[in-house]
């Protein structure tokens, strides 16, 4: 797992993974297994081991106990916190590129959608126009 984008700032990541795994037996309960690192990764599940290879790092390990499903997703995100609540024009249809020229490229690829009838509830013109 490493998650970067070539257009962060420089020598910074400003994205992440977070190998979380939670199993269920039903005559023992649950359990959860939660490893903080921000260092690139595999994680590798046979049938019978989970196997974690990373490049470097703290191996900073979060184990939860559960006993049920629910007990163990609430522990976790004590550690990571809750999910929020996306703004309501958040989930609409996005419509992003990189490469539009200037404004009326956008404006053009607005009206071909509403022409098309196809819902479009925010455009987003990628980092090129910062040039």
């Amino acid at each position: 797992m490493w998650n970067y984008d070539a257009m962060t700032p420089k020598y910074h990541n400003i994205y992440s993974s977070h190998p979380f795994y939670l199993e269920h037996r039903p005559t023992a309960g649950s359990h959860g297994v939660f490893l903080r690192n921000s260092n690139g990764m595999d994680i590798i599940l046979n049938e019978r081991s989970l196997i974690y290879n990373t490049i470097g790092g703290v191996l900073d390990f979060y184990f939860f106990l559960g006993p049920s499903p629910e007990s163990v997703i609430q522990q976790y995100q004590e550690v990571i916190g809750r999910p929020q609540i996306p703004p309501y024009w958040g989930l609409g249809y996005h419509h992003c590129r990189y490469g539009y020229e200037n404004y009326e490229v956008v404006k053009e690829v607005v009206i071909l959608h509403k022409e098309s009838q196809i819902p479009l509830d925010t455009i987003w013109s990628d980092i090129d126009h910062m040039d």
